[in-house]
């Protein structure tokens, strides 16, 4: 099974653990909740700019290291690991090829059901 944190909030996470610190800690400073906390090292949500500014103060990053890590919400992605049975046509391994490019905003869309107007049109 692969692990569910995502390149950003692994990379959150492994900053705040360095240092000793909680993400109940993390909370109080940025004005948040834990569960936000945890659905942003999770990868289930993507970090709102009060949360990257917050999160930089924080940890004192200078811009060199915040710039470093802002690159990782791009990638907020969960690894997929690739599939051995590629079927016949190999559509498991397109389809992991496709995710793996996209960030967290072209995902949802990509998982949104198509418009019912559009059906309508055809």
């Amino acid at each position: 099974m692969t692990s569910v944190l995502s390149r950003f909030g692994q990379r959150c996470r492994d900053l705040r653990i360095s240092r000793g610190l909680t993400m109940g800690d993390q909370a109080k400073h940025i004005g948040c909740s834990v569960n936000e906390i945890s659905l942003i090292e999770c990868g289930s949500r993507t970090p709102s700019e009060k949360y990257l500014e917050g999160f930089r103060i924080w940890m004192k990053l200078d811009d060199e290291d915040f710039q470093e890590l802002k690159k990782k919400i791009r990638s907020n992605v969960v690894e997929l690991n690739r599939v051995k049975s590629l079927g016949e046509h190999g559509r498991s391994m397109r389809l992991f090829r496709k995710i793996s490019k996209m960030n967290p905003e072209e995902i949802r869309a990509f998982n949104r059901p198509p418009d019912s107007g559009a059906r309508n049109e055809r």
